[in-house]
C-alpha cells in the first residue's frame, strides 16, 4: 500500500488532506508537534515531531513514505504575514525536502500561497506562470522562495515535486477573525455584522474540497506549481451576504460600514486549469459550502 506522510495533519486543511487521502486507500502518516488526535481515526499511524527541530525531521525522514505533503508552517492570524519565523519554516521546509529524499522518499509535495504572486500582475486571473518574484509580504516571499529552491533541487536529482498554492478558504476551525466566521457568529448572536465594501473579486473555497484539492495533486503526477480554488469568481460582500443569509440574519449585515484595508488588491484570482487537468471537481458549490460552515459555528456556540 501507498504510504503518505502529512506534516501538519491535524490542521485546518490538512485534516481534510488526510481524509482525502485516506478515502483514496492509502496509507496515511500524520505529523504534529502534539499526541496523535482521538479524532482522526482515518490515520494508518502517528508521528510526534516538530519540522522546526533536527531530530523531528530526522523522525520524519524515517518513516519511508512514497510522498510526502507539508502543511506546516506558521499560521498565527494577523502575525504570519510578517513574522520572522517564516525564515525559519522556509529553512526547515528545505532540510525536510532533502532528508526525505535522502530516505527514499520520492514525491514531495508544498503548500503555497496565492501571497506568492507579484502585486502587479493581480489584474487578471493568475495561472502558475505569473510571476511571483517581488511578493508584497514576508510570508509570500518565503513561500515562493521556498518553491523555487525545491523545484532547482528536484530538477538537479530527478526527484518529483509539486507546490500547492491556495487562494481563500473558509470552513469548520477557521480563525474566528476571518470573515466567514466573523459575520456567521456576529449575525447568529444577533448582532450587526460590520465589513468593508465587499467590492475584491476572490475566489472562496470549503476548506474540506481544498485538502481534497491538495491529496489529488499529491496522487497525480502534476509537477510544480499548482492553484488550488474553486474555479468561481464572487466578491467579498457576496460571500457575506450568503453567510449573513445562511445564518437567517441578512439584515443584520452591514457591506460598506467599514473601510476598505489600504492595499487590498482588487483582484486576486486563479487560474485552475492544472487542477483540473487531474479531473478534481469541488464537492460543494459556494452556497453549499457556506451553509456548512456556518451550521458547524451555530452547532459551536450551541455547545459553548
Amino acid at each position: 500500500m501507498k504510504t503518505v506522510v502529512v506534516t501538519g495533519a491535524s490542521g485546518f486543511v490538512g485534516r481534510w488532506c488526510v481524509e482525502a487521502l485516506a478515502a483514496a486507500g492509502v496509507a496515511v502518516v500524520g505529523v504534529g508537534r502534539g499526541p496523535r488526535p482521538a479524532s482522526m481515526p482515518a490515520l494508518a499511524d502517528w508521528v510526534q515531531a516538530d519540522v522546526l527541530d533536527e531530530q523531528g525531521i530526522a523522525r520524519i525522514a524515517a518513516v519511508g513514505g512514497d510522498t510526502l505533503v507539508h502543511f506546516a508552517w506558521t499560521t498565527e492570524h494577523g502575525v504570519y504575514w510578517s513574522s520572522g519565523d517564516n525564515l525559519d519554516w522556509a529553512g526547515a521546509t528545505l532540510r525536510l525536502a532533502r532528508a526525505f529524499h535522502a530516505g527514499g522518499g520520492r514525491r514531495f509535495v508544498g503548500v503555497g500561497t496565492c501571497a506568492e504572486y507579484d502585486a502587479d500582475a493581480l489584474s487578471r486571473p493568475l495561472d502558475e506562470a505569473a510571476p511571483c518574484l517581488h511578493p508584497s509580504t514576508l510570508y509570500g516571499a518565503a513561500k515562493a522562495a521556498t518553491a523555487r529552491l525545491l523545484a532547482a533541487h528536484a530538477s538537479q536529482t530527478g526527484a518529483s515535486f509539486a507546490w500547492s498554492r491556495l487562494f481563500h478558504l473558509h470552513g469548520p476551525g477557521e480563525d474566528r477573525r476571518r470573515l466567514v466566521p466573523s459575520v456567521a457568529l456576529k449575525v447568529l448572536a444577533g448582532d450587526v455584522a460590520a465589513c468593508s465594501s465587499g467590492r475584491q473579486r476572490r475566489d472562496f473555497m470549503h476548506v474540506g474540497d481544498a485538502g481534497a484539492a491538495i491529496a489529488a495533486v499529491a496522487l497525480s503526477g502534476l509537477q510544480g506549481p499548482v492553484n488550488i480554488g474553486s474555479g468561481r469568481e464572487t466578491s467579498v460582500g457576496e460571500v457575506a451576504r450568503i453567510t449573513a443569509a445562511a445564518a437567517g440574519r441578512a439584515d443584520l449585515l452591514r457591506l460598506g460600514a467599514l473601510p476598505d484595508r489600504p492595499n487590498d488588491p482588487p483582484m486576486l484570482l486563479p487560474d485552475v486549469s492544472r487542477l483540473t487537468e487531474i479531473g478534481y471537481k469541488p464537492k460543494r458549490d459556494l452556497e453549499t459550502g457556506l451553509a456548512e460552515t456556518v451550521a458547524w459555528w451555530r452547532q459551536e456556540m450551541t455547545e459553548q
